[in-house]
């Protein structure tokens, strides 16, 4: 019996004719086997897909490293293909006839299939995680937030598995239970479960499209938010925080010192979030009729937002001599915050997002159009901004009657009428 296998070559290749240059190492390829191998006086040439995909930015040397998705499952897969091929070969020559090429190609894909394990759904979520991925450098998706909160999703649901494999025959009646009883426990506030809920759903909706899952009980999971207290601060409160002596300190990681405050007050001014202040620590203004715009790339959304420089705003630069040192790490800008709101007797307590919030809540409170403060806050809807500002019923209608005069009333001192008090 022979076990000569120096007439036969098997190299796998990852196929990315179909791929654009500039997705190269993004995007997925179908992965090809390539066999060579003489019949007879004959040189035979196969070449044809198996029905993987990889990244080819992490295939060298006949297999994955470093950052593929189950990478390992795939070298060992690739791996047992090409020991069948090998059976295959010296299997015919043996018998003194190897099959034709297209019974050989059809020998190695029907074993593909057979020996094709079934992916656990922390495997789907990884190739969805990818697909995300994929998704974001293309420019359909923008921001960090996305792609961050699945692969702690990820992390939640191989812990509440204990890391063992598990399918989509998994979630059943007591799984909505015990997950939100896990992310309880994990100390996360309503809203934050509710995104995570969200997350599985897409993702569940994304494996049920795909004919991965056939399982439907997701579908009822409910979201549940709470109503949150809305923090902003109202025009006077800003200025008296503006008008606040506070001692100069070197060290800007003091706690309540007046450059906190300054940013503070910048933040206010720009409704830029905490991870978007340092990008403006020396500013460039734009010269425009009646004042000056600043243009800043906001790192969740990846957006150019254009700001109208307030004279507030202005002064707190020209202070500075238009370079502001960095602001401190949020905890300690938040920590001092704290300190300074106490100083200024203030009964609301400040934060890094209190600032954005009262730069949203003041500009709609003056008659600023809802589309124009969503072009500089980055809120993709009307829904996801009015439960962000801080305005009442009563100071909407307020507003109403500002803006037209058609709702204006003189009191009736003798007229008869039931008011609500």
């Amino acid at each position: 019996m022979s076990n000569d296998l120096r007439g036969l070559r098997v190299y796998y290749l990852l196929d990315q004719r179909s791929i654009p240059a500039r997705n190269k190492g993004r995007i997925l390829a179908p992965i090809r086997i390539d066999l060579k191998y003489p019949q007879g006086a004959e040189m035979i040439h196969l070449r044809f897909p198996i029905g993987l995909k990889g990244n080819p930015k992490y295939f060298h040397d006949q297999q994955f490293r470093g950052g593929e998705t189950n990478g390992e499952e795939k070298n060992q897969i690739l791996k047992n293909l090409k020991g069948h091929v090998q059976a295959i070969y010296l299997a015919g020559i043996n018998a003194g006839q190897l099959p034709p090429r297209e019974e050989f190609k059809a020998r190695i894909l029907a074993f593909f299939k057979e020996a094709k394990t079934e992916k656990t759904i922390s495997g789907h979520l990884d190739d969805y995680i990818q697909y995300m991925n994929a998704r974001k450098e293309a420019g359909r998706i923008k921001g960090k937030s996305v792609i961050y909160t699945l692969e702690k999703l990820k992390g939640y649901l191989e812990e509440l598995y204990r890391r063992s494999a598990f399918g989509f025959e998994s979630i059943d009646a007591n799984f909505e239970t015990r997950f939100l009883q896990l992310l309880v426990e994990k100390k996360l506030g309503p809203n934050t479960i509710s995104t995570f809920v969200k997350r599985l759903k897409m993702f569940l909706n994304w494996a049920t499209i795909n004919n991965l899952n056939r399982n439907a009980i997701y579908k009822s999971f409910e979201l549940k938010e709470e109503a949150r207290e809305i923090v902003a601060l109202s025009e006077i409160e800003v200025q008296a925080l503006a008008n606040l002596t506070l001692e100069k300190h070197k060290n800007i990681t003091h706690g309540g010192t007046k450059v906190v405050r300054d940013w503070f007050i910048v933040a206010t001014q720009t409704g830029l979030r905490y991870s978007d202040l340092h990008k403006i620590a020396q500013p460039q203004l734009t010269p425009v009729p009646g004042g000056y715009d600043l243009r800043v790339k906001t790192m969740k959304t990846g957006a150019e937002v254009v700001i109208p420089v307030s004279p507030v705003l202005y002064n707190v630069f020209k202070e500075y001599n238009f370079e502001m040192p960095l602001p401190p790490s949020n905890q300690k800008y938040n920590a001092g915050l704290k300190r300074i709101g106490e100083k200024a007797k203030l009964t609301k307590e400040l934060s890094s997002h209190v600032a954005r919030k009262t730069f949203c809540t003041v500009q709609y409170s003056k008659g600023v159009p809802t589309q124009y403060i969503m072009k500089i806050s980055g809120h993709r809807t009307e829904k996801e901004f009015y439960r962000y500002i801080g305005v009442d019923g009563s100071e909407n209608a307020q507003l109403i009657r500002k803006m037209n005069t058609d709702f204006v009333i003189q009191h009736e001192e003798k007229a008869k009428m039931t008011v609500n008090k």
